[in-house]
């Protein structure tokens, strides 16, 4: 659900440039996402990869070039992540311009193998919420051993994002929501930044976003990888995993969380030790998480025809943020 402008000049023409520049067959196209990015599926040397559009309105080129170098950095650490493969030219990132002037970034690699687990999975099988936690506690063990190469820009840090300047959406507040919305940012800057509890993480590990195989899991969608606190990435699992789990279920929640949170411990401390203080801190990134997703919805709806689920969604994260209250806490 790219924004309207970005997919009027995401043309077909552009899709078939960026499967030619990577030879990968055309004929092989399937759409798999278009969110932040158009995703999609093909057949290059007769394996299974994936083609990432990007556009120059959601990231530069160099912030890219910098994801892709910590991805392969991860991968060097033997954390299961994907391998990127370069194009006819030898790159591993293509520019093709747009109609309007505008650009598209492409990237292509490898497409993981496994299926994605549900909250049910983690709920009957709390051994994968282990494995969660602990290849998370991995990367923010590597993490710290990462070095920025020269020529390479740095990630983002986590207040850089777009998603919370509250600036852009403040006319979609209320003056409750704003002035609770700004406590929360400032709250986050106020914590100490150390080596052991923040440097830079994947932002973005949620249920969607890696697979499980042979008792592995296999994590892609660096996108929104960032400078941020270890206690954030910690918080998006349960944020998340709770989200789905109320789509269906309206009762035991919290005994959910608790559930979810012993185990995704036990198995991100067999890798990381994080402070207890900054543990504390979940609930703080959990409301985090409520802004910059309030303000992603703001940005992708369309507002003036939200559907039924849609404006539930913005109601209940309106209705937190106003109440200054976590999904748990």
């Amino acid at each position: 659900m790219v924004e309207n402008a970005v997919a009027s000049v995401f043309t077909k023409t552009i899709i078939q440039e960026g499967f030619h520049k990577f030879a990968v067959e055309v004929h092989s196209a399937r759409l798999l996402g278009d969110f932040e990015n158009f995703i999609y599926e093909g057949i290059r040397d007769g394996k299974k990869v994936i083609i990432r559009y990007t556009h120059s309105s959601h990231r530069t080129y160099e912030q890219i070039i910098s994801e892709i170098d910590w991805v392969c950095f991860l991968k060097r650490q033997e954390i299961q992540v994907y391998e990127h493969y370069v194009s006819t030219r030898g790159n591993k990132l293509e520019t093709i311009v747009a109609q309007d002037g505008s650009h598209f970034f492409i990237c292509c690699y490898e497409k993981l193998p496994g299926k994605r687990i549900t909250w049910q999975d983690c709920e009957n099988t709390p051994t994968y919420i282990e494995k969660w936690g602990e290849v998370i506690g991995l990367m923010h063990k590597a993490t710290k051993g990462y070095v920025k190469p020269n020529g390479v820009v740095k990630r983002l840090e986590w207040h850089e994002e777009d998603l919370l300047n509250l600036d852009i959406f403040q006319q979609h507040y209320t003056s409750t929501m704003l002035k609770n919305s700004k406590e929360v940012i400032e709250k986050v800057h106020a914590l100490p930044k150390q080596e052991d509890n923040y440097g830079l993480i994947h932002s973005d590990l949620h249920l969607g976003n890696f697979n499980v195989h042979d008792n592995q899991l296999y994590l892609f969608d660096f996108d929104d990888s960032s400078y941020h606190f270890f206690a954030s990435d910690l918080a998006i699992p349960l944020y998340y995993t709770l989200l789905s789990r109320n789509l269906t279920e309206k009762e035991g929640n919290d005994q959910f969380a608790e559930f979810f949170m012993r185990h995704f411990l036990t198995g991100y401390q067999r890798q990381n030790y994080l402070h207890e203080k900054d543990i504390q801190t979940i609930p703080l990134f959990l409301k985090l998480r409520d802004v910059s997703l309030y303000n992603a919805m703001l940005k992708k709806y369309d507002l003036d025809n939200l559907s039924e689920k849609q404006a539930r969604f913005l109601k209940v994260v309106k209705e937190r943020i106003i109440g200054k209250t976590a999904i748990f806490e």
